[in-house]
């Protein structure tokens, strides 16, 4: 398992990784190993490694100084002023991990990024519940030379699935399809995460109320709640022939999930 461009990334952020957020597919990673006691996850799913940042994120060493000094080559991206900086470890042509920065929307949200922190994050619509009271989990991952041993935020297992899914229609292709799989995946009963998700949702609710989480459940219901839906086949698509669980198994996990946040 391949996992040098994760585990870089930690060691170059560590003097500051208290006040971030691993979102996106590497909490789904450290949700299954460290939350299900999972081995042999694949290590290499991804080389995006998105981190969000709260508002306002505290004064201290600029985040882009402690990727420069890790040897990170800085990439600026898109036509948005200033353009968005995504960070590629050891080099943008080959890179084993590339870092992007998330921070929530504010206001209209006419300006689609923003200078914090030393970088310039994206700002997204719902992401704020990602940063809400986010879990922290002890954690030790190893590459070939190097190891990072301490403590990570991922945001809390209800309010990452609950993300996942209000903003599954806005993403596209294999995004989409990775997005599916994780909701679907931490939704399973095999993993033993029910308890925590219903309490993740009945806090959320409390502070959101009822109707976001009812339009979620509403969502997954109609475009994923079917064995004939094209959500489920994309799920299929990603597990091993010889684990795939039928059609309506996973329909019926996308269902459990709906009931859950509809409380």
């Amino acid at each position: 398992m391949k996992i040098r461009g994760f585990v870089h990334v930690l060691k170059a952020l560590e003097p500051r990784i208290g006040e971030l957020v691993i979102v996106g597919g590497w909490a789904w990673y450290l949700y299954r190993k460290y939350l299900t006691g999972s081995a042999g996850l694949q290590g290499e799913f991804t080389l995006d490694v998105d981190v969000a940042l709260p508002r306002p994120l505290p004064h201290g060493r600029g985040l882009d100084r402690l990727l420069e000094d890790a040897a990170f080559e800085e990439d600026m991206t898109g036509e948005n002023t200033p353009p968005v900086t995504r960070y590629a470890w050891p080099s943008r042509k080959v890179p084993e991990a590339v870092v992007d920065f998330l921070t929530p929307a504010r206001g209209a949200g006419t300006e689609a990024t923003l200078r914090t922190g030393g970088v310039v994050a994206q700002q997204l619509r719902m992401l704020d519940v990602l940063l809400e009271d986010p879990l922290e989990l002890s954690i030790n991952e190893r590459s070939e030379t190097e190891n990072f041993v301490g403590a990570v935020r991922v945001p809390r297992l209800g309010a990452f699935l609950l993300q996942k899914v209000q903003t599954l229609s806005s993403r596209r292709g294999t995004k989409r399809d990775k997005d599916l799989f994780y909701i679907f995946d931490l939704a399973d009963e095999g993993r033993g995460l029910r308890e925590m998700i219903k309490t993740d949702a009945e806090q959320i609710r409390l502070k959101l109320g009822a109707p976001s989480l009812k339009v979620a459940a509403s969502f997954l219901r109609r475009d994923c709640g079917q064995a004939t839906s094209s959500a489920v086949a994309k799920v299929m698509e990603q597990i091993p022939q010889e684990q795939r669980p039928s059609r309506e198994y996973i329909a019926e996990t996308f269902n459990r999930l709906a009931v859950i946040l509809e409380g």
